[in-house]
């Protein structure tokens, strides 16, 4: 097995379980701080992201020649939209798209 596939799926999987632990664990996101029951929109396009994760996993597994562009693609994709959730910040009652990454990603505007 070629080492690119086992590393792309491996990517994937850590990918995949990352957003698993986030959608169990985040009662926040789960319910947009209490707000919404019994899950918040955003936890749906986490899950379908994490559905995708799975996906790609497999599919690098499986297939003979996995098309890499796509892959690269993803892994381009995901953290732009990541960043631009941030925008979204006024309906998690958020003051600014700084706050809001903070929350998210931990990171703190200097």
């Amino acid at each position: 097995m070629r080492t690119d596939k086992v590393v792309l799926s491996f990517i994937f999987f850590v990918c995949f379980a990352l957003t698993v632990v986030i959608l169990v664990t985040d009662q926040n996101l789960q319910t947009n701080f209490g707000a919404v029951k019994p899950y918040f929109i955003h936890w749906y396009g986490l899950l379908i992201t994490g559905f995708v994760d799975l996906i790609g996993g497999v599919l690098f597994l499986v297939r003979r020649n996995p098309p890499l562009f796509v892959a690269s693609i993803w892994f381009v994709f995901m953290p732009i939209f990541m960043v631009a959730d941030t925008l979204t910040y006024a309906e998690v009652f958020f003051n600014s798209p700084a706050q809001f990454a903070v929350y998210l990603f931990g990171f703190h505007s200097t």
